[in-house]
């Protein structure tokens, strides 16, 4: 269930401010808010190799490390050209860059570098009344 909005902010806001007023706008406490810049930059997540795991599993073990694959839904890509080893071994995968604005009073435009930005808005689990 993803909605996208599109909003024309000052970069000079801070991130309490833009919480506040995302809060407001979606009716959710701007404590339960966790901000997410989505970049259009991409990082190599290296395959996993079975000598760097420090524990061991049954055979009943699920193979999922974790990670999300191509076939996933992710918000991830093959490396073309970079990473290929020999044939028969997998290729490093790449995902995209995701930062978590974090609390403070820090403008957004310390994070932003161009004029427009991606930011994925969630609700944060805060666990305070279980």
């Amino acid at each position: 269930n993803q909605q996208q909005h599109t909003r024309s902010l000052p970069k000079q806001i801070d991130i309490y401010r833009l919480k506040a007023f995302l809060g407001r706008l979606y009716s959710i406490p701007s404590l339960e808010l966790k901000l997410v810049l989505e970049t259009d930059e991409w990082d190599p997540v290296p395959a996993a190799k079975p000598e760097d795991d420090d524990w061991s599993c049954s055979e009943d073990c699920s193979s999922d490390d974790g990670r999300r694959s191509e076939g996933d839904g992710g918000d991830t890509k093959k490396a073309k050209g970079k990473g290929q080893e020999e044939e028969g071994k997998q290729r490093d995968l790449w995902v995209r860059r995701e930062i978590e604005l974090v609390d403070s009073t820090r403008p957004v435009g310390f994070w932003v570098e161009g004029k427009e930005a991606r930011v994925r808005i969630e609700r944060r689990d805060l666990g305070i009344f279980e």
